[in-house]
């Protein structure tokens, strides 16, 4: 018969497990705002030093990453969450 102790240990690992999973989730989500911001911001200073308009591309540019990396960080999010919640619930008929 299983014991109070069974289950929170069992509990405490089912965590673990699902934050092991979430976590490429998130570098994932993170890393990707990240670069689309860096490569704005750098194709916008090379295009600024190509035609010689100063801030006008880099400003342009990386403002306009923000609204499509968070899209694509929303995205990349709920993709992985469900991907994580069939996963688990698979998981849990095979039991």
């Amino acid at each position: 018969m299983p014991t109070v102790a069974d289950s929170s240990t069992a509990g405490i690992g089912h965590g673990l497990a699902l934050v092991g999973k979430a976590t490429p989730l998130g570098l994932l989500a993170g890393g990707g705002t990240a670069l689309m911001t860096i490569g704005a911001l750098f194709l916008g200073l090379w295009i600024d030093r190509l035609l010689g308009t100063k801030p006008m591309f880099t400003l342009a540019f990386v403002l306009g990453s923000i609204p499509l990396s968070l899209g694509l960080m929303v995205y990349q999010v709920r993709r992985g969450a469900r991907t994580i919640a069939e996963s688990e619930s698979s998981s849990r008929k095979a039991e």
